[in-house]
């Protein structure tokens, strides 16, 4: 048998779920397969000849977020004169919610190379998938190079892709929808950021808007509250730690959330975290400032050039003496205000991502509120289709 060398192939997807890359690959390469391992987030072929084809999925939205503005960061100093052309590539990137790492062997067998990348090409126009090379070279599902980092492509054009798992999605615009496009996107050009020139796909329209409840947005935000005011004497001196700790319990005796915690919280708040996702939680008071602005019970300030007021904040959630009451005092705004203000956050977390692709500097402007309310929008409209608050998106 030939000598075989590692290689790896990596997908870039806009797609819906995990599953539906899995059982792509596995109808891609059924004909040369005599077995199949599956494990979270991760599967494994074993091929007729007993080598192995591994997949590795990431889906986390911060992991996502990072590899896909190192992506842009990469490919923008590709030396591309078709200005358009490089646009549409960049905006495809932004898109991506799902990277698929594909492991396996090459060797000298010309016949075995091109029938395993035949399938993994098959995968992608299955998945609608841009694939990347080792050489740091972008192929279309069609295998037709999108850009390679010398600049060179196949194209004259290129218009954005996502699965049919996302189309299906299609959203119906009425006349509102559209002018809070205009109206939001007119405000960020006047302060001189970068703004885009069409509306992106991934906005919500009122007839996809899915409020929850009252209550589950209460419990939502004392979750936040709670975690955050713990995040926030993490990070103070020491000693703090324990007094975080003690501010917790009294909210969680006044209010009885606890039951509504997500994962990541109740590891939290288990015990003392590294400094990065203390600083990471405590961000998290801006999202409970915008599910207490949902609750009709604070102002929201949605020019997004300062952080929120915490002291107010507290005021307002302490001076209920039980979570029903707190309840009864909240007045839920409408889904169209709600929707307005997911356009809003959802803009200008665009324009944030495009100044870090091209450096510009963003005065007055708070780019980590804006993310942070994207994310709270996006729960609070269910743009993700979940209520699971570790696993919220902000693609842009």
């Amino acid at each position: 048998m030939s000598e075989r060398q590692d290689a790896v192939i990596t997908l870039y997807s806009v797609i819906k779920n995990d599953d539906l890359i899995l059982e792509a690959f596995k109808k891609a390469f059924a004909d040369f397969t005599i077995d199949v391992l599956y494990a979270d987030h991760a599967m494994k072929l074993i091929l007729q000849d007993n080598s192995e084809i591994e997949l590795h999925i990431i889906d986390d939205e911060k992991e996502m977020r990072g590899q896909t503005d190192g992506m842009m960061n990469f490919f923008a100093q590709a030396p591309l004169n078709n200005e358009e052309l490089m646009a549409s590539v960049m905006q495809q990137i932004q898109l991506f919610n799902h990277i698929t790492g594909v492991n396996f062997q090459l060797d000298a067998q010309e016949a075995r190379t091109n029938a395993i990348m035949e399938c993994l090409f098959a995968a992608a126009r299955s998945t609608s998938s841009i694939v990347l090379y080792p050489s740091m070279s972008l192929f279309t599902p069609d295998a037709k190079l999108l850009l390679s980092i010398e600049g060179a492509s196949d194209l004259e054009t290129w218009r954005p892709i996502a699965h049919q798992s996302i189309l299906d999605e299609e959203r119906v615009y009425d006349a509102e929808d559209k002018q809070n496009f205009i109206d939001v996107t007119d405000e960020i050009k006047k302060r001189g950021y970068p703004a885009i020139a069409s509306m992106l796909p991934i906005q919500l329209s009122l007839d996809t808007v899915e409020l929850p409840s009252v209550e589950t947005i209460a419990k939502r935000l004392l979750c936040i509250f709670a975690t955050s005011v713990m995040a926030e004497c993490e990070l103070m001196e020491d000693g703090s730690y324990a007094f975080g700790v003690q501010e917790f319990s009294r909210l969680k005796d006044q209010f009885a959330f606890v039951d509504a915690l997500s994962e990541r919280e109740k590891a939290f708040v288990m015990e003392a975290a590294e400094e990065q996702e203390a600083i990471q939680f405590s961000w998290r008071y801006e999202c409970a400032a915008v599910l207490l602005w949902a609750l009709g019970l604070y102002g929201l300030d949605a020019t997004y050039e300062s952080v929120c007021n915490v002291s107010e904040m507290s005021k307002i959630i302490r001076s209920y003496s039980s979570f029903d009451e707190l309840c009864k005092a909240a007045k839920l705004r409408s889904k169209r205000e709600i929707l307005n203000m997911h356009t809003r956050a959802l803009y200008y977390d665009w324009t944030c991502v495009e100044a870090r692709i091209k450096h510009i500097e963003l005065e007055n402007l708070e780019s980590g509120v804006v993310q942070e309310h994207h994310y709270a929008l996006n729960w609070l409209c269910n743009a993700n289709h979940t209520r699971d608050w570790d696993q919220i998106s902000c693609n842009t």
